[in-house]
C-alpha cells in the first residue's frame, strides 16, 4: 500500500468506529437527560383536547367539530357550536396572533417573509418588464402565491367559522 494512502485509511476507520460507537452512546446519554423529561410535560397538555372534554364531546363529535373548523361550516348542535368557536378562536390566536402578541422570532420572521415576498414579486415584474422570462426561477412563483393564499384561506376559514356559530343555530324551516 502506498504510505499516503495508508493515512486516509486509518482516518477512514476511525470515523467508522466513530460512527458506529459514537452515536448510539451519544444518543444513550442524551436520552438520560432531565430536559428531555421537561419537554414531554409540555408537550401533555393539549387544548384542542381540553376543549373538547370540557363540552362533553365523544370521538365522532369532536371530529366533527374539527372537520367544521377546517372547513369553515356551520354545526347544529349548541355544544359543538360553542367547541368549535372556541377551537377557532384557539387556532386564530396560536396560528396567526396580532403583532402586539407575537413574540419578537414570531416578529422578525414576518418581517422577513415580507421581504422576502418583496423582493421574490418585484423580480417577477421586473422580469416580465425587461422581457427576460428565462431569467425568472419559476420555482418561486408557485411558494410566493402559496404564502400568500395558504395563510389567507385559513385564518378566512377559522373566522367563517366563527361567525357561523357564534349566534343561535339556524332554524330547520327557514332552510326548507
Amino acid at each position: 500500500m502506498h504510505p499516503a494512502l495508508s493515512g486516509v485509511v486509518t482516518a477512514a476507520w476511525v470515523t467508522i468506529v466513530l460512527l458506529v460507537l459514537g452515536v448510539p452512546l451519544l444518543a444513550f446519554w442524551l436520552g438520560g437527560r432531565r430536559v428531555w423529561a421537561r419537554i414531554e410535560a409540555r408537550g401533555a397538555s393539549d387544548p384542542a383536547a381540553e376543549i373538547m372534554r370540557r363540552y362533553g364531546l365523544s370521538t365522532r363529535e369532536a371530529g366533527e367539530v374539527v372537520s367544521a373548523v377546517t372547513r369553515g361550516e356551520a354545526l347544529a348542535d349548541p355544544g359543538q357550536r360553542a367547541a368549535a368557536v372556541e377551537l377557532a378562536e384557539l387556532t386564530l390566536r396560536n396560528l396567526y396572533p396580532r403583532w402586539q402578541d407575537a413574540s419578537m422570532t414570531r416578529r422578525a420572521f414576518r418581517v422577513l417573509g415580507a421581504a422576502w415576498l418583496v423582493i421574490a414579486i418585484a423580480g417577477l415584474v421586473f422580469a416580465v418588464a425587461f422581457g427576460r422570462l428565462g431569467d425568472v426561477n419559476w420555482f418561486v412563483l408557485p411558494l410566493v402565491l402559496s404564502s400568500l393564499i395558504t395563510p389567507l384561506w385559513q385564518s378566512w376559514k377559522l373566522r367563517k367559522t366563527v361567525a357561523l356559530n357564534s349566534g343561535p343555530a339556524p332554524s330547520d324551516e327557514s332552510t326548507a
